[in-house]
C-alpha cells in the first residue's frame, strides 16, 4: 500500500502500518519489532517524531512490508 504523501506532515519521511492496522508517519526510519507487531525507532536516539496516520485494516496482515519512504521531490510526478 502506498500512502498519500499529500496528507503527511512536512517533517515525515517514513510511513508504516502496525499489525493492528494503525498507520504512522515517522521522521526517523523505524524497524519492525516482530515480537510485538509494530514499528519502532532505536530508543537510544535523543529525539524522534511520530504521528498517527489513520487505520488500514486491510493492510494489517502484511504490516512487516508496509515501510515506505517519502519520494524525492518531483519523483511522484515522474511515475505518471
Amino acid at each position: 500500500m502506498e500512502p498519500d504523501w499529500t496528507q503527511a506532515p512536512s517533517w515525515a519521511q517514513w510511513f508504516t502500518i502496525d499489525d493492528d492496522g494503525y498507520g504512522f508517519w515517522w521522521d526517523t526510519q523505524p524497524v519492525a519489532n516482530k515480537m510485538v507487531g509494530c514499528w519502532q525507532v532505536d530508543m537510544s536516539s535523543d529525539w524522534y517524531d511520530t504521528q498517527p496516520a489513520g487505520i488500514y485494516p486491510d493492510a494489517a496482515d502484511d504490516w512487516e512490508h508496509s515501510l515506505r519512504q517519502r519520494p524525492a521531490e518531483g519523483e511522484e510526478h515522474d511515475r505518471a
